[in-house]
């Protein structure tokens, strides 16, 4: 498995076609276990403990629980 992060995420790599076609990476709120490593190495910046979450990003939560019900 490749660099694998804790809660299911395994962002696609730039080279893989999956990379250009994800419109956001999404974290399975099960298997996530809070530890917030996934957000010092988010190269966009846009991964947040929830509590952290801007107003502004909220609907990205939404849309994130959403897919996995």
């Amino acid at each position: 498995m490749r660099g694998s992060l804790p809660g299911g995420l395994h962002p696609p790599k730039k080279d893989e076609a999956a990379f250009a076609d994800a419109p956001q990476l999404y974290v399975n709120p099960v298997d996530c276990i809070d530890c917030g490593a996934c957000v010092p190495v988010c190269p966009t910046n846009s991964m947040f403990a929830l509590d952290e979450l801007p107003a502004e990003s909220a609907r990205f939560a939404e849309i994130n629980a959403a897919h996995f019900n």
